[in-house]
């Protein structure tokens, strides 16, 4: 068959990337274009990220990608980090830039909305973890703190069907982005329109619920003029969500995986063809998002890399040495099990001094708070591989599945300390796949929108043959073991 070559966009919460994907018919050989920042800009009102610098980005992609292979992509797909969205008005203008997760305006929305829907009942209809962060609540700010926004807009869409809109001219929302709203019905795929009317939201603004393999559109001729192209480009439905995209590219055949897409956050799930919405499930903060094959990845986000990030950004406003080789040398030259810390506290959540939020997190729960970048490090890290194990744990009471591996993709495959301890303290094989995953999963997904692979398990198969993988065995697991029991859970529980 003749090669494709295919524009994979992955957009994270701090920085975006294109990467082309070269398709032979068996497997996938991935290659940079561009990479770039994405950092939300502080106003006295809002966190706000930059919408069209974004799509300046993009542009920019496309023409460095026709620079490198000498001709327009076969198809083009975005992913993006979930819950954010934008709100067009009557004539199809952004109202407002779109507000980061972290924005405080969802503060204290979480009461209001069980007043007019009790919690329990809110998540047997959606499925969905209910956090600060979630389009849910953000909406319910807009709604309390800034009513005229709502009242002009007229169509809601997420990021990345944001960017589709602003090449293409298509309106929709892709199924594994909606399911983070957590304004879609559990068991279907249509918005949950019962939870949407009782909580005041304007139903109007909900656009259709799109999956692959539709196809979205092509490039607007403004677009093409501006590139200097003739040929018209699609751009295909994909896992919109980063994760969904990921989980496509797990590096397993398994039919349902254990799997870590550990990035800024840490989301740690089993796909399953079922979802799973106890009473326990929502107390334990799991969550029922829908795969990109409309499955659910039954899942828990956990704060990642976010703490290390975080801490490292102090540390080099205050001209200390904050590279990932040094910092790992510091981790090594310090004892295990010092502090431990409950690393989705709230106190952790917004940006602020994350050195001092642990050290004051420490200190209330009676221990010595760490001292050193090395400690600091080791108390991230261990707290992060003890909260995976709790997590392995209820995921697996939970849904009667008992994994044997845990695989982990994304960006912190290459964090190979903090795969070690994974696998001490869970007691699981770690297969490692690749740091690029997401725009992997994404291109699978392209490709089946293209009619290029004609099902999910030619695609499982396709990102076997393009993963390599490592693996991690545990060991000195009775020492974790130990931590967790004698400590862990004790602060988890305060």
């Amino acid at each position: 068959m003749k090669k494709k070559i295919l524009l994979a966009y992955d957009l994270g919460a701090s920085s975006g990337r294109g990467i082309a994907g070269e398709f032979d018919g068996r497997a996938l050989k991935l290659r940079d274009v561009c990479r770039f920042d994405n950092i939300p800009a502080r106003t006295p009102s809002h966190y706000f990220w930059n919408i069209f610098g974004l799509l300046q980005n993009v542009l920019n992609g496309l023409s460095e990608f026709r620079k490198q292979y000498g001709i327009p992509p076969d198809s083009i797909g975005f992913d993006t980090w979930g819950v954010d969205f934008s709100l067009l008005d009557r004539r199809g203008e952004i109202l407002q830039a779109p507000v980061c997760y972290r924005d405080s305006r969802s503060l204290a929305m979480d009461f209001l909305c069980f007043s007019r829907i009790p919690q329990f009942e809110l998540y047997g209809k959606t499925g969905i973890a209910s956090q600060p962060f979630n389009t849910l609540y953000h909406l319910l700010g807009v709604q309390v703190r800034e009513p005229w926004i709502l009242d002009n807009a007229r169509t809601l869409l997420l990021m990345p069907d944001t960017l589709n809109y602003l090449l293409t001219g298509s309106i929709g929302c892709e199924l594994s982005n909606a399911s983070t709203t957590q304004l879609l019905q559990l068991n279907g795929e249509t918005w949950a329109w019962d939870v949407i009317g009782r909580l005041g939201l304007p139903g109007h603004i909900f656009p259709t619920v799109y999956k692959i393999p539709d196809q979205r559109g092509v490039l607007l001729p403004g677009i093409r003029e501006e590139l200097g192209w003739i040929e018209k480009v699609p751009v295909n439905a994909t896992g919109t969500h980063d994760t969904a995209s990921a989980v496509l590219a797990l590096p397993t055949s398994e039919k349902s995986p254990l799997f870590l897409s550990s990035g800024t956050w840490s989301l740690l799930g089993i796909v399953s063809d079922h979802p799973v919405a106890v009473r326990e499930a929502m107390e334990q903060k799991l969550t029922n998002e829908r795969a990109a094959d409309g499955r659910y990845r039954v899942l828990r986000n956990i704060m990642g890399m976010w703490l290390v990030n975080e801490c490292r950004r102090i540390w080099k406003a205050a001209g200390a040495r904050v590279d990932f080789e040094y910092l790992d040398a510091e981790m090594k030259a310090t004892r295990p099990f010092g502090a431990l810390i409950d690393p989705d506290h709230e106190s952790l959540f917004h940006r602020g001094n994350m050195v001092e939020a642990i050290a004051a997190l420490c200190a209330a729960t009676g221990q010595r708070a760490p001292v050193t970048q090395g400690e600091y490090m080791r108390c991230i890290s261990e707290s992060l591989a003890l909260k995976y194990k709790h997590t392995v744990l209820n995921l697996s009471r939970l849904t009667g599945i008992q994994p044997e591996s845990l695989n982990i993709i994304g960006g912190g495959v290459n964090n190979r300390i903090l795969n070690q301890m994974t696998s001490d303290a869970t007691g699981l094989e770690i297969v490692c796949g690749s740091s690029e995953a997401t725009a992997m999963g994404n291109l699978l997904g392209q490709l089946r929108s293209a009619g290029e692979i004609e099902g999910w398990e030619q695609a499982a198969q396709v990102a076997v043959q393009s993963s390599p993988v490592e693996r991690f065995h545990p060991k000195a697991c009775d020492d974790w073991e130990a931590a967790y029991r004698d400590r862990f859970l004790a602060i988890l529980a305060k």
